[in-house]
């Protein structure tokens, strides 16, 4: 409400005509999240009485690294990345990598007889909409997705990365809603504004996502990727799998596990657009809109 508040304030101060257009969509908000990397059980060791035992877990970052560079960076009001509808949960999986998570990648992974049913699906962004790379995973039976920055396609393999340069850095991480249904807006009132008694679907049979998503940088990829054993794609001949990762990227994990744990609380939320309106001379009847987002994701 303050950004809201502090945009009208602005547009005031120009001199325009203000107008704050109040409305109730469905939105996502996060509560908890961690990616875990679990390594595979261990029998040497384990006893009847404690059966098969975990030999370690590691951590892997949901954050930015605060920079001496850019202050913004260490502002309390940002948190981990998240991908807007993700479903929530907690699932502990081996892994399948994915590529770019579109539907030819996962018939690719089916014509090597790789199941994803019960893993986490392990895909890059680009090539498709992230969205998509959710829903054709959970088509393909998944039970969690992590979706990565490749520095191939973002990072310090295009060039100077922040802050020195415009590229992601080793913990950059892509926001962004995983929605794919087949209208714009609020996903209960589709080509309807989302305001006062008007009608809304009910969420359960809108068709968001049912599984846990988390996106992450290339550096917590690069340790994901690192301890995988399974095939490695060049060697199986999969032209357009590698991107730039510091290791082989492999199909399977071969036994390591992560464990994904996703909180998010879907509500309706009041928010509101606001207008600053500066009516034309010659032409009043006739619209230029420019537009910017005040939204969720960090600093808009």
């Amino acid at each position: 409400m303050v950004v809201i508040e502090a945009l009208a304030g602005a547009f005031e101060g120009m001199g325009l005509e203000t107008e704050t257009w109040w409305f109730e969509p469905l939105l996502a908000r996060p509560v908890a999240a961690s990616l875990t990397i679990v390594e595979p059980d261990a029998g040497e060791g384990a006893t009847p009485e404690t059966g098969r035992r975990r030999r370690g877990i590691s951590t892997l970052p949901l954050t930015e690294k605060e920079l001496l560079e850019d202050p913004a960076t260490a502002h309390p009001d940002l948190g981990w990345g998240w991908n807007a509808y993700s479903g929530s949960g907690v699932v502990e999986a081996e892994v399948v990598y994915a590529n770019r998570g579109r539907l030819e990648d996962f018939e690719r992974l089916r014509e090597l007889g790789i199941d994803c049913t019960g893993k986490i699906v392990f895909a890059r962004y680009g090539g498709n909409y992230r969205g998509f790379k959710v829903k054709f995973a959970e088509e393909a039976g998944a039970a969690g997705v992590v979706i990565f920055l490749d520095p191939g396609d973002y990072g310090d393999d295009r060039g100077p990365t922040w802050p020195e340069g415009g590229w992601a850095n080793e913990t950059c991480i892509q926001r962004g809603s995983i929605v794919t249904l087949p209208y714009k807006g609020d996903p209960l009132t589709p080509f309807e504004p989302a305001r006062g008694d008007v009608e809304r679907l009910d969420v359960d049979s809108v068709g968001l996502p049912s599984i846990p998503v988390q996106p992450i940088g290339y550096g917590a990829a690069n340790r994901i990727m690192a301890a995988m054993t399974g095939p490695d794609v060049a060697v199986m001949g999969l032209d357009g799998w590698t991107g730039g990762l510091d290791v082989p990227y492999r199909l399977e994990s071969g036994g390591l596990r992560l464990r994904l744990e996703v909180e998010q609380v879907r509500e309706l939320r009041r928010t509101a657009n606001v207008f600053g309106i500066l009516p034309g001379a010659e032409r009043p009847e006739e619209f230029v809109i420019v537009g910017g987002h005040h939204d969720a994701w960090g600093f808009g």
